[in-house]
């Protein structure tokens, strides 16, 4: 379903060394996105950082606060907020990770908007563009996993269904979706993968499963301080032992010895 939005208000959220916004809440959506530097954000228990060209989605409700990071010399963002008209997003705050699609979506809002502070005029045929941008960053990118940028369509659906289902999802669940035997499903990954880069989790579409759980388990891992058991279940893992033990078989390591490793909390 695509995402359409009604744009309220943009800007900018320069922040200085020291600078932060008080707690608050909004019953519109927001999303923020970074054009440089690494920005901070306390939404209720959780913490959040996104920088160069990541977004953070703060739906309606949740209480939030923003500051820049310690490891930021420098920072700078753009505010969007705006109401949903159509579609679905995700029901708490979440990372929008950066590729070539948002590299693209930043570059552009830059070119549009300039880097002046504070808030910007409001200007219907602004508005426009950007409810189709952000709209369209929103709807590729609210999924609650890291995309995978330039897949053939078969693998790109694929990819989609386990945005949906998570962990609940099986091989032989997506070749039923897809109206083949699991033998034809599998035969059709595998040709469709040698289109690719040679990678290991490209070799069977159970493998790429499992890749796309884990870089989204990495990407909540690192990038909020949101506790393991809620991550589990955001992944569609039944709880948190199983997701720990998937992980572990995936990393060698457990979930909150990976975060201790690599999170850019400390």
């Amino acid at each position: 379903m695509s995402c359409r939005i009604k744009m309220l208000y943009w800007g900018t959220g320069p922040l200085g060394k020291n600078e932060k916004t008080t707690s608050h809440t909004h019953d519109f959506c927001q999303l923020e996105l970074a054009i440089r530097g690494t920005n901070f954000c306390r939404s209720g228990k959780d913490k959040f950082l996104f920088a160069d060209g990541e977004g953070l989605f703060i739906p309606p409700g949740h209480a939030h606060s923003f500051s820049r990071s310690d490891q930021s010399d420098d920072s700078h963002y753009y505010s969007f907020k705006f109401r949903l008209t159509e579609g679905k997003l995700p029901p708490a705050p979440v990372i929008l990770p950066r590729d070539h699609f948002s590299g693209w979506i930043a570059d552009t809002l830059c070119a549009l908007l300039g880097k002046e502070t504070g808030p910007f005029k409001y200007v219907p045929t602004t508005a426009e563009i950007l409810e189709v941008l952000i709209g369209s960053f929103l709807e590729r990118y609210t999924l609650r996993f890291l995309p995978t940028s330039s897949l053939p369509p078969f693998l790109e659906n694929l990819r989609m269904q386990v945005s949906q289902y998570g962990a609940k999802i099986s091989v032989k669940f997506a070749a039923e979706k897809a109206g083949l035997q699991l033998i034809q499903y599998r035969y059709r990954f595998k040709k469709e993968a040698a289109l690719l880069p040679p990678l290991e989790h490209y070799s069977s579409p159970g493998k790429f499963i499992d890749h796309l759980l884990l870089e989204s388990a990495c990407l909540h891992l690192t990038k909020s301080d949101m506790p393991i058991k809620n991550i589990a279940l955001i992944l569609g893992f039944n709880n948190n032992f199983t997701f720990s033990r998937f992980f572990r078989r995936m990393t060698g390591m457990s979930p909150s010895q990976y975060r201790i490793q690599f999170a850019s909390f400390v």
